[in-house]
């Protein structure tokens, strides 16, 4: 006779263990995707498969070229090669063409080692940063409409300090712009 009760509560805390780290990994906001050495989507979290519009099991052994548009695909393996290639951590701003327009995603990949140091797996970890990046284009074109007003303008914080001022407000006033910085406005007094 064997005791197997080491060997059971072993196996069911693993299987607890599993269901956790997956939980994580579907509950996450991040992009969270394993993919082998060729390319074959390992694991893919639910967040991952709805931002492609794919179902998990869709992308399951599948590669990225069998997923996706090419573009897209060439770009995504570009990526992971080089992660193969450097066997380090690289992080990228991938702009994706998607049939729902133009998507950004800031992404980190990096290998997963076997015990022999051989790359077992690429894993993804990305986030969807679109409207972040659409958020600074129209915080670059604000400032550069406002740099070129022929008025002047002037900039403080919540306590009235001053923390930009244009070109046309130095001109009009004579100050240089660095010496109005962290100044009231009662300068100008």
């Amino acid at each position: 006779l064997y005791d197997q009760t080491e060997t059971l509560a072993s196996r069911e805390a693993m299987r607890v263990h599993r269901e956790r780290l997956l939980s994580v990994m579907n509950n996450s906001t991040a992009l969270i995707a394993l993919k082998d050495p060729s390319g074959r989507c390992e694991f893919v979290n639910a967040r991952a498969a709805e931002f492609f519009g794919r179902s998990v099991d869709d992308m399951l052994g599948r590669t990225d070229d069998q997923i996706l548009a090419g573009p897209i695909a060439d770009l995504l393996r570009d990526r992971d090669v080089a992660v193969l290639r450097t066997r380090t951590a690289v992080e990228t701003e991938d702009e994706l063409p998607l049939p729902e327009g133009l998507r950004t995603l800031l992404a980190i990949r990096f290998p997963l080692l076997a015990a022999d140091g051989a790359v077992q797996s690429i894993c993804l970890q990305a986030a969807d940063i679109t409207e972040r990046k659409e958020i600074e284009r129209e915080l670059r074109l604000s400032a550069r409409v406002i740099e070129q007003a022929a008025e002047g303008v002037v900039v403080t914080d919540p306590d009235l300090a001053i923390v930009m001022v244009n070109e046309a407000c130095a001109r009009i006033t004579g100050y240089d712009r660095d010496e109005l910085l962290g100044h009231s406005p009662r300068i100008f007094s």
